[in-house]
Protein backbone atom coordinates (compact mmCIF):
# COMPACT_ATOMS: atom_id res chain seq x y z
CA UNK A 1 0.00 0.00 0.00
CA UNK A 2 1.67 3.17 -0.83
CA UNK A 3 1.32 6.57 0.88
CA UNK A 4 0.26 9.61 -0.62
CA UNK A 5 3.54 12.24 -1.00
CA UNK A 6 0.76 15.42 -0.95
CA UNK A 7 -2.60 16.40 -0.14
CA UNK A 8 -4.94 16.25 -2.90
CA UNK A 9 -5.84 19.77 -4.61
CA UNK A 10 -9.38 19.12 -4.26
CA UNK A 11 -9.18 19.00 -0.18
CA UNK A 12 -10.18 22.30 0.64
CA UNK A 13 -10.33 22.36 4.90
CA UNK A 14 -12.95 25.46 4.56
CA UNK A 15 -15.74 23.45 2.63
CA UNK A 16 -15.98 21.78 6.36
CA UNK A 17 -16.81 25.07 7.71
CA UNK A 18 -20.25 24.55 8.32
CA UNK A 19 -19.86 22.16 10.35
CA UNK A 20 -19.04 24.41 13.53
CA UNK A 21 -23.32 24.81 13.47
CA UNK A 22 -24.42 21.50 13.15
CA UNK A 23 -27.12 20.51 14.88
CA UNK A 24 -27.83 16.60 15.94
CA UNK A 25 -29.83 16.08 12.36
CA UNK A 26 -27.50 17.26 10.37
CA UNK A 27 -24.42 15.66 12.12
CA UNK A 28 -26.39 12.46 11.92
CA UNK A 29 -26.95 12.64 7.91
CA UNK A 30 -23.30 13.18 7.37
CA UNK A 31 -22.27 10.28 9.64
CA UNK A 32 -24.88 7.92 8.68
CA UNK A 33 -23.86 8.40 4.80
CA UNK A 34 -20.51 8.17 5.24
CA UNK A 35 -20.67 5.23 7.69
CA UNK A 36 -23.02 3.68 4.69
CA UNK A 37 -20.41 3.93 2.04
CA UNK A 38 -17.71 2.86 4.47
CA UNK A 39 -18.96 -1.03 3.79
CA UNK A 40 -18.09 -0.74 -0.13
CA UNK A 41 -14.12 0.40 0.95
CA UNK A 42 -11.75 -2.02 1.25
CA UNK A 43 -9.39 -1.83 3.85
CA UNK A 44 -11.39 0.71 5.71
CA UNK A 45 -12.04 -1.68 8.79
CA UNK A 46 -15.68 -2.38 7.59
CA UNK A 47 -17.36 -5.02 5.07
CA UNK A 48 -15.67 -4.93 1.18
CA UNK A 49 -18.49 -6.39 0.19
CA UNK A 50 -21.24 -3.38 1.08
CA UNK A 51 -24.26 -3.20 -0.62
CA UNK A 52 -23.52 0.31 -1.80
CA UNK A 53 -20.68 0.04 -4.05
CA UNK A 54 -22.65 1.43 -6.74
CA UNK A 55 -22.98 4.66 -4.89
CA UNK A 56 -19.30 4.89 -3.52
CA UNK A 57 -17.35 6.61 -6.13
CA UNK A 58 -20.55 9.49 -6.36
CA UNK A 59 -20.56 10.37 -2.67
CA UNK A 60 -17.00 10.25 -2.99
CA UNK A 61 -16.71 12.60 -6.00
CA UNK A 62 -19.30 15.04 -4.51
CA UNK A 63 -16.72 14.73 -1.04
CA UNK A 64 -13.79 15.90 -3.28
CA UNK A 65 -15.48 19.12 -4.38
CA UNK A 66 -17.98 19.99 -1.37
CA UNK A 67 -16.88 18.25 1.51
CA UNK A 68 -20.41 17.90 2.93
CA UNK A 69 -22.68 15.41 1.75
CA UNK A 70 -25.79 17.98 3.02
CA UNK A 71 -25.00 20.51 -0.23
CA UNK A 72 -26.04 17.36 -2.47
CA UNK A 73 -29.45 17.31 -4.56
CA UNK A 74 -32.16 15.92 -2.39
CA UNK A 75 -32.44 12.35 -3.33
CA UNK A 76 -35.86 10.97 -4.70
CA UNK A 77 -36.26 9.28 -1.78
CA UNK A 78 -35.08 10.11 1.87
CA UNK A 79 -33.88 7.90 4.09
CA UNK A 80 -35.80 9.16 6.84
CA UNK A 81 -38.87 9.17 5.04
CA UNK A 82 -38.13 5.16 4.17
CA UNK A 83 -38.04 4.68 7.92
CA UNK A 84 -41.31 6.87 8.77
CA UNK A 85 -44.20 4.85 10.37
CA UNK A 86 -47.28 3.97 8.34
CA UNK A 87 -50.20 5.74 9.25
CA UNK A 88 -51.97 2.49 10.78
CA UNK A 89 -49.29 1.83 13.21
CA UNK A 90 -49.24 2.11 16.83
CA UNK A 91 -48.45 5.32 17.58
CA UNK A 92 -45.88 6.21 20.47
CA UNK A 93 -44.40 8.57 22.41
CA UNK A 94 -41.29 6.50 23.01
CA UNK A 95 -38.08 5.40 21.18
CA UNK A 96 -36.59 3.41 22.75
CA UNK A 97 -38.40 2.27 26.19
CA UNK A 98 -41.94 0.94 24.31
CA UNK A 99 -44.32 -1.64 25.00
CA UNK A 100 -43.22 -5.43 23.58
CA UNK A 101 -44.69 -5.38 19.84
CA UNK A 102 -46.97 -8.16 18.88
CA UNK A 103 -44.70 -8.95 16.28
CA UNK A 104 -41.79 -9.81 18.27
CA UNK A 105 -43.95 -11.32 21.07
CA UNK A 106 -45.30 -13.84 18.34
CA UNK A 107 -41.38 -14.43 16.55
CA UNK A 108 -39.73 -15.25 19.35
CA UNK A 109 -42.51 -18.45 19.55
CA UNK A 110 -42.74 -18.74 15.75
CA UNK A 111 -38.90 -18.46 14.98
CA UNK A 112 -37.91 -21.00 17.61
CA UNK A 113 -36.18 -24.17 16.72
CA UNK A 114 -38.16 -25.75 19.83
CA UNK A 115 -41.23 -24.74 18.49
CA UNK A 116 -42.72 -28.19 19.46
CA UNK A 117 -41.49 -28.11 22.95
CA UNK A 118 -42.83 -24.88 23.77
CA UNK A 119 -46.22 -26.06 22.43
CA UNK A 120 -46.02 -29.01 24.62
CA UNK A 121 -44.98 -26.84 27.69
CA UNK A 122 -47.87 -24.03 27.59
CA UNK A 123 -50.52 -27.21 27.21
CA UNK A 124 -48.93 -28.68 30.67
CA UNK A 125 -48.95 -25.60 32.23
CA UNK A 126 -52.96 -24.64 30.83
CA UNK A 127 -54.31 -27.73 31.14
CA UNK A 128 -56.14 -27.63 34.47
CA UNK A 129 -58.34 -30.87 34.53
CA UNK A 130 -54.56 -32.41 34.88
CA UNK A 131 -54.00 -30.75 38.27
CA UNK A 132 -55.50 -33.08 40.80
CA UNK A 133 -52.79 -35.71 39.97
CA UNK A 134 -49.52 -35.37 41.56
CA UNK A 135 -47.10 -36.47 38.85
CA UNK A 136 -48.63 -33.94 36.58
CA UNK A 137 -48.19 -31.02 39.26
CA UNK A 138 -44.67 -32.23 39.65
CA UNK A 139 -43.97 -31.61 36.23
CA UNK A 140 -46.27 -28.19 35.85
CA UNK A 141 -43.57 -26.79 38.57
CA UNK A 142 -40.88 -27.99 37.05
CA UNK A 143 -41.95 -26.95 33.48
CA UNK A 144 -42.53 -23.53 35.33
CA UNK A 145 -38.81 -23.27 36.49
CA UNK A 146 -37.57 -24.36 32.75
CA UNK A 147 -39.54 -21.63 31.75
CA UNK A 148 -38.57 -18.96 34.57
CA UNK A 149 -35.59 -18.57 32.60
CA UNK A 150 -35.29 -15.14 29.68
CA UNK A 151 -36.44 -15.50 26.47
CA UNK A 152 -33.31 -13.40 25.56
CA UNK A 153 -30.53 -11.63 27.32
CA UNK A 154 -28.95 -8.83 24.90
CA UNK A 155 -28.10 -11.30 22.36
CA UNK A 156 -28.72 -9.93 18.99
CA UNK A 157 -31.97 -11.40 18.51
CA UNK A 158 -32.67 -11.22 14.65
CA UNK A 159 -29.50 -8.88 14.60
CA UNK A 160 -31.22 -6.28 16.85
CA UNK A 161 -29.64 -5.40 20.06
CA UNK A 162 -32.61 -5.08 22.68
CA UNK A 163 -33.73 -6.49 25.60
CA UNK A 164 -37.06 -7.84 26.79
CA UNK A 165 -38.53 -6.93 30.74
CA UNK A 166 -40.63 -7.83 32.88
CA UNK A 167 -41.59 -5.07 34.91
CA UNK A 168 -44.50 -5.02 37.73
CA UNK A 169 -46.03 -1.72 37.77
CA UNK A 170 -47.31 -2.43 41.18
CA UNK A 171 -43.87 -1.63 42.82
CA UNK A 172 -43.18 1.65 43.62
CA UNK A 173 -41.35 4.10 40.93
CA UNK A 174 -38.34 4.29 43.40
CA UNK A 175 -38.02 0.93 43.25
CA UNK A 176 -38.33 0.57 39.39
CA UNK A 177 -36.07 2.81 38.63
CA UNK A 178 -33.41 1.39 41.23
CA UNK A 179 -34.22 -1.95 39.72
CA UNK A 180 -33.54 -0.97 35.94
CA UNK A 181 -30.48 0.94 37.30
CA UNK A 182 -29.02 -1.66 38.15
CA UNK A 183 -30.13 -4.09 35.63
CA UNK A 184 -28.99 -1.60 33.23
CA UNK A 185 -25.37 -1.71 34.20
CA UNK A 186 -25.25 -5.31 34.73
CA UNK A 187 -26.64 -5.67 31.04
CA UNK A 188 -24.57 -2.79 29.12
CA UNK A 189 -21.62 -3.35 31.31
CA UNK A 190 -19.27 -0.34 31.77
CA UNK A 191 -16.90 -1.19 28.54
CA UNK A 192 -15.61 1.99 26.78
CA UNK A 193 -17.61 1.41 24.00
CA UNK A 194 -21.06 2.01 26.37
CA UNK A 195 -22.56 5.02 25.12
CA UNK A 196 -23.67 6.48 28.60
CA UNK A 197 -24.85 10.06 27.72
CA UNK A 198 -27.10 11.99 25.12
CA UNK A 199 -24.51 14.00 22.68
CA UNK A 200 -24.81 17.83 23.07
CA UNK A 201 -23.66 20.54 21.31
CA UNK A 202 -20.40 20.48 23.52
CA UNK A 203 -19.81 17.15 21.22
CA UNK A 204 -20.93 18.52 18.19
CA UNK A 205 -18.17 21.40 18.55
CA UNK A 206 -15.86 19.01 19.50
CA UNK A 207 -16.26 17.19 16.59
CA UNK A 208 -15.52 19.64 14.48
CA UNK A 209 -12.61 21.56 16.15
CA UNK A 210 -11.09 17.84 16.09
CA UNK A 211 -11.77 17.69 12.34
CA UNK A 212 -13.01 14.36 12.29
CA UNK A 213 -15.22 14.42 8.77
CA UNK A 214 -12.14 15.81 6.89
CA UNK A 215 -10.08 13.25 8.04
CA UNK A 216 -12.09 10.53 7.80
CA UNK A 217 -13.05 11.65 3.99
CA UNK A 218 -9.35 12.12 3.40
CA UNK A 219 -8.18 8.58 4.87
CA UNK A 220 -11.10 6.58 3.60
CA UNK A 221 -10.54 7.92 -0.12
CA UNK A 222 -6.86 7.32 0.19
CA UNK A 223 -8.05 3.44 1.50
CA UNK A 224 -10.05 3.33 -1.62
CA UNK A 225 -7.07 4.02 -3.82
CA UNK A 226 -5.12 1.29 -1.72
CA UNK A 227 -3.11 4.49 -0.49
CA UNK A 228 -2.18 5.86 3.21
CA UNK A 229 -1.69 9.18 4.41
CA UNK A 230 1.31 9.74 6.47
CA UNK A 231 0.30 11.83 10.03
CA UNK A 232 2.40 14.43 9.68
CA UNK A 233 0.58 15.43 6.42
CA UNK A 234 -2.82 14.55 8.23
CA UNK A 235 -1.96 17.49 10.83
CA UNK A 236 -0.93 20.09 8.36
CA UNK A 237 -3.87 19.65 5.98
CA UNK A 238 -6.33 19.04 9.04
CA UNK A 239 -5.02 22.29 11.24
CA UNK A 240 -2.63 24.52 9.27
CA UNK A 241 -1.08 27.42 10.43
CA UNK A 242 -0.62 25.97 13.97
CA UNK A 243 2.72 27.03 15.79
CA UNK A 244 4.01 24.75 18.74
CA UNK A 245 1.79 22.26 18.34
CA UNK A 246 2.75 18.42 17.32
CA UNK A 247 -0.21 18.33 14.99
CA UNK A 248 1.16 14.76 13.90
CA UNK A 249 0.72 13.22 17.39
CA UNK A 250 -2.75 15.13 17.64
CA UNK A 251 -4.12 13.75 14.34
CA UNK A 252 -2.99 10.46 16.07
CA UNK A 253 -4.34 10.51 19.28
CA UNK A 254 -6.74 12.50 19.33
CA UNK A 255 -8.58 13.06 16.18
CA UNK A 256 -8.39 9.21 14.95
CA UNK A 257 -9.74 7.90 18.06
CA UNK A 258 -12.38 10.13 17.87
CA UNK A 259 -13.12 9.40 14.64
CA UNK A 260 -13.42 5.41 15.13
CA UNK A 261 -15.34 6.02 18.36
CA UNK A 262 -17.49 8.17 16.65
CA UNK A 263 -17.86 5.39 13.40
CA UNK A 264 -18.10 2.52 15.65
CA UNK A 265 -21.83 0.50 15.61
CA UNK A 266 -22.83 1.86 18.64
CA UNK A 267 -22.21 5.39 19.08
CA UNK A 268 -23.53 5.14 15.22
CA UNK A 269 -27.12 3.81 16.31
CA UNK A 270 -27.32 5.68 19.99
CA UNK A 271 -27.04 8.99 17.73
CA UNK A 272 -29.83 7.36 15.42
CA UNK A 273 -31.61 6.35 17.78
CA UNK A 274 -31.53 10.14 19.36
CA UNK A 275 -32.27 12.08 16.28
CA UNK A 276 -35.62 9.39 16.19
CA UNK A 277 -36.08 10.24 19.88
CA UNK A 278 -35.96 13.96 19.10
CA UNK A 279 -37.68 13.93 15.65
CA UNK A 280 -40.91 12.00 17.88
CA UNK A 281 -40.72 15.09 20.71
CA UNK A 282 -41.00 17.14 17.73
CA UNK A 283 -44.03 15.77 15.95
CA UNK A 284 -45.47 15.76 19.57
CA UNK A 285 -45.53 18.85 20.60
Amino acid sequence: MAAWKTIPSWFKLENYDDCANFDLFEWVSELRDRWITATAVPGSGYDPEGLFDHAKDKIFDHIKYNGLLGKREPLKYKYPELLRRHESAYQTNQCVVKNLSQQTAYSFFLDADNKEEIEYDYSVLMDCSIASALDRLKERKETSAKLSYPVTNLAYYKNDNRAYLDIDLDASNEQLLMEFKDWLHETKGDTKDTVKRRFSKADFEDWHTSRVLPYWDLTTIAASENATIPFHMLGEALFPGEIGVDNAERVRKVTKKKCLFLFSNSVQIALNVQAEAEEIKRNKS
